[in-house]
């Protein structure tokens, strides 16, 4: 790290906290949302200061590198020629012009569309970091503080007795911090996971309907889409149950307009069929076939690196069957690696060991939360709330997924953490409800 970096790490901290302050104070000026707004912002700055010492020095190469050299090449090119950047920014991934490879062929990055979607917003935020390492982590780290944030407004504003159980569950869980921070893919997804879901939140649940926020739910979509497509449906589908379930519960008030609105929907779904249906069932086998070949492809590979005992970070779940019930028989053991592993006795390095620490937590609040609340009024308290549905659907979707196919600690550390915050805040809305119904019944004893 020369002087020059240093100064812009330093620099674009004050300034980013700075700029901060100034939206905290014109819009929650006289809210105690104020200081969990700057702590937020502090946090993920701090953690993509941490991001970028670590790679610097820890592990001294990464695609975060490669990510930051590719920008870097618009980033300049955008000085000298923005005409020519701005027509490479908007080529598609891997396309090869003859005009344009003279540039193209030096982003390490380009060949690929979820890497390429990457490469573009870094080099969005390269122009205003002079293309410096540290300074545009900083920039994704605010970025990623967007998201964050937003999602905090999301909790905080459906449960506000546990506002600071809601701040920690999206700030404090250190993984989700650390490599939600840096010039990834994984920062991304972070910052759009926030702006989907208060997006959804505002349009379909409190009905606000400001198209932007719409808007925004479609372009983060395509942007998860591209980067890491597997994110995307587990987190649509819960939402869309979450507004399902209150849609379905406004009608259940109202017998005779629940039966008319159940024809019609009855109905409605005959017709989509009957002109879509082919083409879904087409799409969705194709889908299925590119997720398990996905899955075979990483297992293969981690696994026998494994079993070779040439990287000490791999798992195994042994002999798969790809069949449907094969895989899903594998649920409970890829949930439980992706919250509960690795376990302290599998950790082979001092990254791996802090993850264990944060699962031995996880399992902790877990356990915790099941003797205290008993596991049948958890299943009550989720069933009465459409919100903690959506939040199992995700978590054990998602959870499921990423943890059946990383095969591999290093990489599940990443791939996990856009379930983090919805699972953490998961188990304290449990833990909430459960204190709200004792404060109740003890209430009513009082009364009798």
């Amino acid at each position: 790290m020369s002087f020059s970096d240093f100064a812009l790490l330093v620099g674009y901290w004050f300034i980013l906290m700075i700029i901060g302050i100034i939206i905290s104070q014109a819009y929650y000026k006289n809210s105690s949302k104020a200081r969990y707004f700057m702590a937020g912002l502090f946090l993920k700055l701090l953690g993509s200061i941490a991001f970028t010492l670590v790679y610097q020095f820890y592990y001294t190469a990464g695609d975060t590198f490669g990510y930051t050299r590719s920008s870097k090449v618009l980033v300049d090119l955008f000085w000298e020629d923005p005409e020519q950047a701005v027509g490479i920014w908007l080529q598609d991934a891997g396309e090869r012009n003859m005009h344009t490879i003279e540039y193209t062929s030096e982003m390490n990055m380009y060949p690929y569309k979820n890497t390429y979607m990457t490469v573009r917003i870094a080099s969005i935020l390269g122009i205003f970091s002079f293309g410096n390492f540290y300074a545009c982590s900083l920039l994704f780290g605010f970025l990623s503080f967007t998201g964050g944030w937003l999602l905090f407004l999301v909790f905080s504003g459906l449960y506000p007795s546990i506002e600071k159980w809601a701040f920690l569950s999206v700030f404090a869980v250190p993984s989700a911090v650390f490599w939600g921070g840096g010039i990834m893919k994984d920062t991304i997804i972070m910052a759009s996971l926030g702006w989907i879901t208060y997006g959804f939140y505002q349009f379909f649940i409190l009905k606000n309907r400001n198209f932007l926020w719409l808007f925004a739910v479609v372009l983060c979509s395509y942007i998860v889409l591209v980067v890491k497509f597997y994110v995307i449906i587990p987190l649509l589908t819960a939402l869309f149950w979450w507004k399902g379930v209150l849609v379905y519960r406004h009608w259940k008030r109202d017998p005779n307009f629940l039966k008319i609105a159940t024809f019609f929907l009855f109905v409605g779904i005959l017709g989509f069929v009957y002109l879509f249906g082919n083409y879904i069932l087409k799409n969705f086998n194709t889908f299925l076939a590119f997720v398990i070949q996905n899955a075979i492809g990483y297992q293969t590979f981690h696994g026998a690196l494994a079993e070779q005992g040439t990287v000490g970070s791999g798992y195994t779940f042994g002999e798969i069957d790809y069949t449907l019930w094969g895989v899903l028989s594998k649920m409970p053991a890829s949930v439980n690696v992706t919250y509960y592993r690795p376990y302290v006795w599998e950790c082979t390095s001092i990254v791996m060991l802090f993850s264990s620490f944060e699962s031995i937590i996880f399992l902790l609040l877990s356990l915790y939360t099941l003797f205290k609340v008993g596991v049948v009024r958890c299943f009550r308290f989720v069933k009465e709330d459409a919100f903690l549905q959506a939040s199992l659907l995700y978590i054990l979707f998602l959870g499921f997924a990423v943890g059946f196919t990383s095969y591999n600690f290093g990489a599940l550390v990443r791939y996990k953490i856009p379930c983090l915050p919805f699972f953490v805040f998961f188990w304290f809305v449990l833990l909430e409800k459960y204190r709200l119904y004792r404060q109740v019944s003890e209430n009513n004893l009082a009364l009798e």
